[in-house]
């Protein structure tokens, strides 16, 4: 079977399964009434339903994390490197998705450790990478090095004090009376159908 034809089959089984998952998007077109809908109603129904796919990462809470309470990095960490300062980096590293540790297991979110290793590492150059104008660049680096130094540590220092600063957002919530959409439903916790 080829690529083309395997990838058409997935995104086919995924929109499918998520159309009977989810429910009805419209009542003039719905999974019990889908012989009745227009191209463009299912068209849309689709676009509906892969927005919803889309998940984004929660933006930080505006909090330090728990295991960086007084803590200001200052010490070079690498490979190996132990301690309080190595736990507080790897959970204000999983605060965000795009340098998170690991989804599960030693590292993830709520399992990190005191240990600098490979996992430790990895993302520590995710780190790098998203940062490169302010961590890369200015030492002439074009690739991460996974070694957590001076200027990794200002740029980890000044997301740790903008934390400090920023009030936690409270996410408000429509009442169920206004809510006009599955996608605005489901991202307020209610359940469209």
């Amino acid at each position: 079977m080829s690529n083309l034809l395997k990838k058409g089959l997935v995104v086919f089984t995924s929109v499918a399964f998520a159309l009977v998952m989810v429910g009805p998007v419209s009542a003039a077109c719905s999974l019990t009434t889908l012989s009745d809908c227009t191209n463009e109603e299912l068209v849309g129904l689709i676009s509906d339903l892969l927005g919803q796919a889309e998940v984004e990462a929660p933006a930080p809470t505006g909090e330090v994390p728990a295991a960086c309470q007084g803590i200001t990095f200052a010490a070079n960490l690498k490979l190996g490197s132990t301690g309080a300062n190595v736990k507080c980096l790897q959970t204000l590293l999983n605060t965000d998705s795009a340098t998170k540790l690991a989804e599960t297991g030693a590292g993830s979110p709520g399992n990190e450790t005191s240990y600098f290793g490979s996992i430790t590492k990895a993302a520590v150059e995710k780190f790098q990478t998203k940062y490169a104008s302010e961590v890369l660049t200015p030492l002439g680096l074009t690739a991460p090095t996974g070694f957590f130094g001076p200027k990794s540590i200002a740029k980890a220092n000044a997301l740790l004090a903008a934390m400090a600063e920023a009030p936690a957002e409270e996410e408000e919530v429509k009442p169920a009376s206004e809510i006009t959409s599955a996608t605005e439903c489901i991202a307020a916790g209610y359940y469209w159908g």
